[in-house]
């Protein structure tokens, strides 16, 4: 869908589908249907994806300008409240997947694995 670094021109919204995004080559977070794709690297004011985005099955996505998406944000409260609300959801799960992992990592290291 896009790479790491590529120009964010972009904001990709899942019509159909679900795409991995990742770090790297970790998966961290999942895209499904009626998500948005390209939100945190654009929150974060880069002109630049800071991860990229797999497919892993037949998915149908829209490109929306950065232009547009912009302007809808301004001219739409119940789609920037929406986008809010998906940005908490992406910070709870990565928060929980952190825990987890630095769980994990610490049976690993007292010999419980």
């Amino acid at each position: 869908v896009y790479n790491e670094g590529d120009t964010l021109n972009y904001i990709r919204f899942i019509l159909e589908g679900q795409i991995s995004v990742l770090k790297a080559t970790k998966v961290v977070w999942i895209g499904h249907t009626n998500e948005f794709l390209g939100l945190s690297s654009y929150f974060n004011l880069n002109d630049f994806y800071g991860n990229s985005a797999i497919t892993a099955s037949k998915v149908e996505i829209i490109k929306i300008k950065k232009e547009d998406f912009e302007r809808a944000l301004a001219e739409s409260k119940s789609l920037s409240s929406s986008i809010i609300a998906s940005l908490l959801q992406r910070i709870k799960y990565t928060t929980e997947n952190t825990a987890d992992s630095k769980k994990m990592i610490k049976k690993r290291s007292m010999g419980f694995y």
